[in-house]
């Protein structure tokens, strides 16, 4: 019965470990989402900066779109966590500003890449929020050029790993209970 128990355990973990979400195309106002790079990792704020990074369920991870008024398909992109939104620096850092109202370094427009991923093109900098790498803790910077995965990007409702689990967890055990110890067929034998 551990067996079986351990079994199950290991592939409700190997599930959850490749769920996302459904990805979402473009954002509705005043929802909240979490950017995850084509490599799996969520954009999270790091500091004064962003980098990709594991799900951790934080705040860090969760980020809103502020339509801005007046530029087609233009949004701000604020950060749940400090309230902050994102800005191009001019050069290659994103950095964070209070405000930023009527700023086109800090609009970015969305672009579908395939109906899976889009990009965020920066209004002010013509360039686009992508990594160097696909590696956990890579930087994210606002300078590529958007042609190819490391500037791929997806949204989806924010996903806490903890509920997840928990999710899973619950799910083994009731699969457990249900399940007959025996020797008949469908019963499973007691070692």
């Amino acid at each position: 019965m551990k067996r079986i128990q351990s079994f199950f355990l290991f592939l409700m973990c190997m599930l959850l470990s490749n769920v996302h979400a459904q990805a979402v195309q473009y954002p509705e106002a005043g929802k909240k989402y979490q950017i995850v790079h084509s490599s799996g990792y969520l954009l999270t704020e790091s500091g004064t900066t962003l980098k990709i990074d594991d799900a951790s369920g934080a705040t860090n991870q969760i980020f809103e779109f502020v339509p801005v008024d007046g530029v087609q398909g233009a949004y701000y992109i604020k950060l749940e966590s400090t309230g902050k939104y994102v800005l191009n620096d001019g050069k290659w850092t994103p950095i964070w500003v209070d405000d930023p109202t009527g700023n086109a370094m800090a609009q970015f427009v969305i672009q579908d890449v395939d109906g899976t991923y889009i990009k965020f093109k920066n209004v002010g900098g013509s360039a686009y929020l992508g990594t160097d790498n696909n590696q956990a803790g890579g930087g994210v910077y606002t300078n590529k050029g958007g042609n190819d995965g490391k500037h791929y990007w997806s949204l989806q409702e924010p996903v806490d790993p903890k509920d997840m689990l928990q999710e899973s967890i619950t799910s083994v055990k009731e699969f457990l209970q249900a399940i007959s110890v025996g020797e008949n067929v469908g019963d499973y034998p007691q070692e």
